[in-house]
């Protein structure tokens, strides 16, 4: 099993929180806290707004959700609150046959143009995605 000394994972790139209204939860997050956005974008699959706040050390991204999927499911199941944490590799099907891990679905374009994937979720109950450092085109 590998670890991050093993120089696969790169470090943490967002911890993403899902929320049923950005709008009213950047009141809280930009307006309350200070914390800056640094990217806004709208990804038609899956159907979802991002929000990317500057956090320091760390990136705090904002997910609601803008029609059915995993997003809108984890909502309805758990309520607003830690979705994920994703960190960075440098390529996605390197990292996950050395991490010895399977992905949980199709690897995406995720945002910032990024390719991304989850992992089948493991023993702590926490969702973990893996998104690669710089864009590429997808091969299929």
């Amino acid at each position: 099993m590998a670890a991050i000394t093993d120089n696969v994972l790169r470090g943490v790139d967002h911890i993403a929180i899902a929320i049923r209204d950005v709008d009213r939860s950047l009141e809280y997050f930009r307006d309350r806290l200070g914390l800056v956005v640094v990217h806004d974008e709208t990804l038609q699959a899956p159907p979802v707004r991002l929000v990317f706040l500057d956090a320091g050390n760390v990136q705090i991204q904002l997910v609601q959700p803008l029609g059915p999927g995993r997003v809108a499911a984890f909502l309805d199941e758990r309520g607003e609150g830690l979705h994920h944490v994703c960190f960075r590799v440098d390529r996605i099907e390197t990292s996950i046959a050395a991490l010895g891990l399977l992905p949980d679905g199709e690897i995406f374009m995720g945002a910032r143009g990024q390719p991304s994937c989850f992992l089948d979720d493991g023993s702590s109950g926490t969702v973990v995605e893996l998104t690669e450092m710089r864009p590429r085109a997808l091969t299929t």
